[in-house]
């Protein structure tokens, strides 16, 4: 029979209690029982995982977010179950640690559902033209005295729709100085953040992730394109700038003469296009994206279906802000209620859905985003990444303008399925990143 010496001053046949001391219990070196001996540790997901002895120094492949994980010595467990929920964390001190990826599931068909948004799209092109023009002269005509009280000025919704009965024109859904699309905003917020938490995977993203994101975007960066544009306009009238600022200037330039021709009438669809690209989709596209820039630029710890939600969260916070914008501006008082659902459902979903696929552009150049030394290296990183966005933004409004209604919803149901395309390829990529050969043990 074979004996050890214990280190606890016992000398013991090694074929008893599985080769452990009686005594103490400890497992002698280099004995099968300290090779099958189950070292337990942490993923840096906070994932709790296990594997034989004999898989010290080598990575197994974690069952919650697919990572490769290196089995640790025994002596460091406690050191790396302590660090493990750092290292997902992102930069900012006191940043909470991201979940592990969660399984797709039901949810990998589930998602298609979003389709379903684009049906008041379809509606509103398939039903017809609105009969706005109509309705106002059909107003003005049952009301003779406003022209009257105006006096020969120039009649605008500012100037009549105040003196109307209800302060709206003949079937109008909603009054001009009415809080109600407020409302309105709320719900369709609601609905796209339920659809994102129950139906969308979220990858190792957080729901307070989520509303970060989206309050942002809806806030701080449309305020940011809303300085964008108005010190685009200024650059037309401002002259003499300094040497500094002359790149800066060209920039703001060409933004503002491509929101020029966009939104001059007389141009053609091609001209128009342009406008629409480089002035209205690169710099809405890019306002939603800085949350995504920003991560990746800093730390990159999301995984793709969390880079995904996190454009989705962003496009919705954009698309909502946008619509309460709109409502104020051109629809209450005027517009029939379909015009409320299509900006408040379809055109959400359409911000979302450009939004996250920018996002995933950006997740898989991530790399290239940590790596930029120069500011203007970040210029051709923002083509790369959110190119084709804009150029699905450009052409929606686009056909929108030249009253191509089928061609603009053909537009919207594209992007969808390249979006949906774009993710399915994304996630196949990421697990074929990730898979190794030995797996962990349970």
């Amino acid at each position: 029979m074979p004996y050890v010496n214990c280190p606890c001053g016992l000398t013991y046949d090694v074929s008893l209690k599985e080769g452990a001391c009686p005594k103490c219990g400890a497992t002698p070196a280099g004995s099968s029982a300290q090779a099958d001996a189950k070292i337990r540790f942490a993923c840096a997901c906070g994932a709790k995982l296990s594997a034989a002895n004999r898989f010290v120094g080598r990575s197994i492949e974690c069952p919650a977010c697919s990572a490769a994980t290196a089995v640790p010595p025994q002596s460091t467990v406690a050191e790396t179950a302590r660090a493990a929920p750092t290292a997902r964390r992102m930069s900012g001190a006191g940043a909470a640690p991201c979940p592990p990826s969660r399984p797709d599931g039901w949810r990998s068909t589930a998602r298609w559902s979003l389709f379903v948004a684009l049906i008041p799209l379809g509606i509103f092109v398939f039903s017809g033209e609105d009969d706005r023009k109509d309705r106002t002269q059909r107003t003005l005509k049952n009301h003779p005295e406003i022209e009257k009280k105006l006096q020969g000025k120039k009649l605008t919704p500012d100037n009549v729709l105040p003196l109307l009965p209800g302060r709206r024109l003949e079937g109008a859904a909603l009054p001009r100085d009415t809080k109600a699309h407020w409302v309105l905003a709320l719900i369709a917020a609601l609905v796209f953040w339920e659809f994102i938490l129950i139906v969308q995977p979220m990858g190792n993203s957080t729901s307070r992730q989520l509303w970060a994101v989206g309050i942002f975007t809806g806030t701080i960066g449309i305020l940011m394109l809303l300085i964008v544009q108005v010190a685009a306009f200024l650059s037309t009238i401002v002259g003499g700038v300094g040497c500094f600022f002359v790149l800066f200037a060209v920039v703001l330039k060409f933004i503002a003469y491509s929101y020029a021709a966009a939104l001059d009438p007389a141009n053609g669809f091609l001209a128009s296009m342009f406008g629409f690209t480089f002035g209205v989709g690169l710099c809405e596209e890019l306002s939603k994206a800085l949350p995504l820039f920003w991560h990746f630029r800093r730390s990159g710890t999301l995984d793709a279906r969390g880079a995904v939600v996190w454009g989705l969260a962003s496009g919705i916070g954009f698309g909502v802000s946008e619509g309460i914008s709109y409502c104020h501006s051109f629809y209450n008082g005027i517009d029939t209620g379909g015009v409320y659902v299509v900006r408040f459902i379809s055109c959400v979903s359409l911000h979302a859905i450009w939004s996250a696929t920018a996002a995933l552009f950006i997740w898989r150049r991530q790399a290239d985003l940590q790596g930029l030394e120069k500011w203007y290296h970040w210029f051709p990183t923002i083509f790369r990444t959110l190119g084709l966005s804009m150029l699905f933004h450009g052409f929606y409004d686009t056909c929108l303008k030249k009253d191509l209604g089928v061609a603009a919803l053909a537009s919207a149901m594209l992007s969808f399925a390249l979006f949906f395309w774009l993710y399915d390829r994304a996630c196949r990529e990421e697990r074929t990143l990730r898979r190794t050969p030995v797996l962990a043990e349970a």
